[in-house]
C-alpha cells in the first residue's frame, strides 16, 4: 500500500511540474512593449494599452474539436489578462500579437498547405483562422503571427 501510494504521490508531483512549465503568469504594464510565452509559442504586446496579469498556457489539442477544427501543428495556446481590478478583460485594444516558433516543416507547410493561427470562438463553438503572416527574417529561426482583436484561444494548423 505504501508502495502505491508512494507512487500516485511521485507521479502527481511529475504531472504538476510539467503543467508548470506550459504555463506563464506574467505582470504587464501601461506602456509596455514586452513579449510572454509558453514552450514554443506566445504573445507580444507593442505599447500596452493595458496593466494586469498576463496567463500564457499551452493546451492540448483534443478536447476542443469545434466546428471546422483545424488540423493542429503544436499544442493550443491559451492567453488570458486580468486587469489591476481583477476583471477578465477579453478584447484587445491596441497591437496584440500571437506567434508561433516553426520548425522547417511546419514553414513549408505554411507556404504550400495553407497552415496558420486560428482563433477559438467559444460562443459559436467554431474555429476561424487568423490573418497569418511570417515574423522577422527567419535568420534565428521561423515564426508565425498574427494580430489578435480577442484573448482566448489560439492554435497552429491547416
Amino acid at each position: 500500500m505504501k508502495k502505491l501510494l508512494l507512487t500516485v504521490l511521485i507521479l502527481i508531483l511529475a504531472f504538476s511540474t510539467i503543467g508548470a512549465v506550459l504555463a506563464s503568469v506574467n505582470t504587464l504594464k501601461v506602456g509596455d512593449t514586452t513579449s510572454f510565452w509558453s514552450g514554443r509559442a506566445g504573445i507580444t504586446f507593442v505599447d500596452s494599452r493595458f496593466s494586469g496579469t498576463v496567463t500564457v498556457t499551452r493546451k492540448s489539442t483534443d478536447k476542443y474539436d469545434g466546428s471546422g477544427a483545424p488540423e493542429f501543428a503544436q499544442k493550443l495556446l491559451d492567453v488570458r489578462l486580468v486587469d489591476r481590478s481583477q476583471n477578465k478583460v477579453k478584447y484587445v485594444i491596441g497591437p496584440v500579437y500571437v506567434y508561433y516558433k516553426v520548425t522547417d516543416k511546419e514553414m513549408k507547410a505554411y507556404d504550400n498547405e495553407g497552415l496558420g493561427i486560428w482563433y477559438f470562438d467559444s460562443w459559436k463553438n467554431v474555429w476561424t483562422k487568423c490573418e497569418t503572416f511570417v515574423v522577422g527574417n527567419g535568420n534565428n529561426g521561423h515564426e508565425l503571427g498574427c494580430r489578435i482583436r480577442v484573448f482566448g484561444l489560439y492554435g497552429l494548423g491547416k
